[in-house]
């Protein structure tokens, strides 16, 4: 996530409809809140953005149940062992 003048304003797309500036897949906030909105959600919260796409659900790591399930274990079997690193380094 980052800021960007063009999140501003919803932008009108050939396809005629409406929406905020997307940045080679990265959600694109108002760059005057971008700092206040980074800080907030830094640290544990998820964003969830939907694409609209028919196939999106059936394509995404989290949303389809059998990946998610690997996806996240995997992701918590790495933040324990980076905590388990960080304790024995604060130990020695």
């Amino acid at each position: 996530m980052h800021g960007a003048k063009y999140s501003r304003e919803p932008m009108n797309y050939s396809d005629g409809k409406y929406r905020l500036g997307c940045s080679h897949g990265c959600p694109s906030i108002d760059d005057r809140e971008s700092k206040y909105i980074i800080d907030k959600i830094r640290g544990g919260t998820a964003v969830f953005i939907y694409s609209g796409d028919d196939q999106y659900a059936q394509k995404s790591l989290y949303l389809n149940e059998q990946d998610a399930q690997y996806t996240f274990s995997y992701l918590i079997d790495m933040q324990i062992a980076q905590a388990k690193k960080q304790e024995r380094e604060k130990k020695s």
